[in-house]
């Protein structure tokens, strides 16, 4: 069997991949469950790309941030919120 998330028949009951209701999107017997299946399809594979989204942005803010950490720079505007945190970090583990 593929590997891949498992997705629930509506009507049977039993988990298959979406490859499988994929393959059967022309059969009357399966129809209704890829129709749903779709949809759910659909849904997940926006969350799994805002998730990448995010943590495309979590690791640029990284690397801008922890060679001017390591370097005692100025890493934010001063007062903003990332950089009191970054001042908190600094207590807790610099110094």
């Amino acid at each position: 069997m593929a590997s891949g998330k498992l997705y629930e028949s509506p009507t049977r009951g039993s988990d298959h991949t979406w490859d499988f209701y994929k393959s059967r999107k022309n059969n009357p017997n399966w129809v209704d469950d890829y129709q749903l299946v779709k949809r759910e399809h659909f849904w997940y594979q926006i969350f799994n790309l805002l998730v990448f989204i995010d943590l495309m942005e979590f690791l640029t803010i990284l690397l801008i941030a922890v060679p001017r950490i390591a370097n005692n720079e100025q890493v934010f505007i001063p007062g903003c919120f990332l950089d009191r945190l970054v001042q908190l970090l600094r207590k807790m583990f610099f110094m």
